[in-house]
């Protein structure tokens, strides 16, 4: 008989199956449990898969087309990390459907040989990567939320926040050096042999290199960065924060007696913390098994052994292997197929907006001037009350304000230049006692008194509404730099002690738990730099 040209054979199960004959009882039990698998990978890994991948291509097109035209869906941030994450999904469904959709769908078992090598090294590699993109998108987009709702007043200036672009960069850089950079030493494609009827064929194939059966080194590889960079790690920073972040959102829409839903949400009628919550959970239940699977594999080595010397427990683990992995698959192609029917803003039907827009015109026209009238947010009386009785306390409000700043946060007297007088306790005395400290407090009453001073006005025309929003916008941009120095808590201590100076009851002592206030660290000496833009 003539000898192969090169030692390795084409590794087929089923062809090596079924040459054995009926004589082998084994051999017929492992063929009928391969030709069972055959017919589940047609329908899962060839016909779901690639309804799932049109499905999603489509659905995410859509989903970035209303992102960018219609942008009052969301804030521009989180529209750029849906997008983002719209791309990630894409470019993994385009893996499915390359490496096993429709080469499942005419062959049901995928094989290793031919053209389906080549797909193999390039795309497995390139769906691990997407698979990780996607679980740090997630991730950023979790604490930015979480960010978002904790500590909104720091999240709004620049400086409390990471430039995007530098975020995607991270995450394509760290991904690529997670799942690519040890293919090459894993993985290899080799010649084999077919036997044909008129001799031999000589085929690729791609196999696994010896290096990856080394234990040290699975667990080096593989085993830890998956534990810190894919599960459980991420999915459970995921879980954390995102219940945290109902929390805060939840405890934060009631104010007093007040209700409040964000401008955005009520125009929209939408939940963008229930979105993202639906987003997270989604995406523990699909990712879980994927990750649970490689560590199975490619740490214990369940499954690994694809030859045909396999004994028969070794050949069940492979079938079971081949299971499990098309299960996690198809879990990964649900998910990344189905993200943006969460975020995506369906069209109403005609009938239904034109009888919603009319409810709506009727009741604004009707309770608009009522509202304006009898139940402004702001009475013009009370405001001009209000700002005369600042007016003649303003140094005695501002320096027991800035006094209880700097007993709660150091860093505050340490940019004030509390630290060189050394005087211990802080008292409102000190500030009007002292030539420089009262500058800052004169800068401080100046500016609340510019903010009262628009809010005293009659409330007569409809236009008021929009003017106090951009005259509120333009105090928030020529002051975001104090956003930067206080946190939120420390905003309440200002407006408590200005509701209760303005409201006669200045002798009244303010509880306030220290466990609240958290500490910025060293702020800069924004009320001189804004004294000097005044002056």
């Amino acid at each position: 008989m003539e000898e192969p040209p090169v030692e390795a054979w084409c590794f087929d199960l089923l062809l090596f199956y079924r040459s054995l004959g009926d004589d082998d009882p084994q051999a017929k039990k492992m063929l009928a449990e391969l030709e069972a698998y055959e017919r589940f990978s047609f329908v899962v890994n060839g016909l779901i898969t690639c309804l799932l991948v049109s499905f999603g291509l489509i659905g995410n097109a859509l989903f970035v087309y209303q992102l960018h035209n219609k942008s009052n869906h969301f804030s521009r941030r989180l529209a750029k990390h849906l997008t983002a994450l719209c791309i990630w999904d894409i470019a993994l469904l385009c893996c499915c459907l390359c490496s096993y959709g429709i080469i499942c769908m005419c062959l049901g078992i995928l094989p290793f040989v031919g053209v389906t090598a080549y797909l193999l090294y390039l795309f497995q590699p390139f769906a691990s990567f997407c698979v990780t993109g996607t679980i740090w998108q997630v991730l950023a987009i979790t604490i930015e939320r979480h960010k978002a709702v904790s500590r909104p007043l720091e999240q709004r200036t620049r400086k409390g926040q990471f430039s995007l672009r530098s975020i995607f960069s991270c995450i394509v850089f760290g991904a690529f050096a997670l799942n690519f950079l040890a293919v090459p030493f894993e993985r290899a494609l080799i010649d084999c042999y077919e036997f044909r009827s008129n001799g031999f064929e000589v085929r690729t194939m791609i196999v696994q290199r010896e290096l990856v059966n080394n234990q040290y080194y699975a667990i080096l590889s593989h085993l830890i960065p998956d534990l810190i960079f894919r599960a459980p790690t991420p999915i459970v920073i995921i879980a954390i924060l995102t219940v945290r972040t109902l929390q805060i959102a939840s405890a934060q829409r009631t104010v007093g007696h007040q209700q409040i839903i964000p401008q955005r949400q009520r125009a929209l009628g939408r939940n963008v913390h229930l979105m993202l919550t639906f987003l997270s959970i989604k995406f523990i239940i699909c990712n879980t098994l994927y990750l649970f699977n490689t560590i199975l594999m490619e740490v214990m080595g369940y499954g690994g052994k694809t030859s045909s010397q396999q004994t028969e427990l070794e050949m069940e683990q492979y079938i079971s292997s081949l299971y499990l992995t098309d299960f996690s698959n198809m879990l990964l192609a649900i998910h990344s197929a189905t993200n943006w029917l969460i975020f995506y803003k369906w069209p109403e039907c005609k009938e239904k907006k034109v009888k919603r827009f009319a409810t709506s015109l009727t009741l604004s026209a009707s309770s608009r001037a009522d509202w304006l009238r009898g139940s402004a947010p702001i009475d013009s009386t009370s405001a001009e009350q209000a700002l005369n009785k600042f007016r003649e306390l303003k140094n005695e409000i501002c320096a027991d304000i800035l006094s209880s700043l700097c007993n709660t946060c150091s860093s505050i007297g340490n940019a004030l230049g509390i630290d060189k007088l050394q005087t211990r306790p802080i008292t409102p005395q000190l500030f009007l006692n002292n030539t420089e400290l009262l500058q800052h407090t004169n800068l401080l009453g100046n500016i609340i008194e510019s903010v009262l001073i628009p809010l005293a006005r009659p409330n007569s025309e409809e236009n008021d509404i929009i003017e106090w929003r951009d005259f509120c916008r333009q105090i928030g941009y020529q002051y975001a730099q104090i956003n930067g120095c206080l946190n939120a808590e420390q905003w309440k201590i200002v407006r408590w002690k200005l509701v209760l100076a303005l409201s006669g009851n200045r002798t009244r002592s303010i509880q306030i738990d220290e466990r609240l206030l958290i500490n910025n660290g060293s702020i800069n000496n924004s009320l001189l730099k804004n004294n000097k833009e005044n002056n």
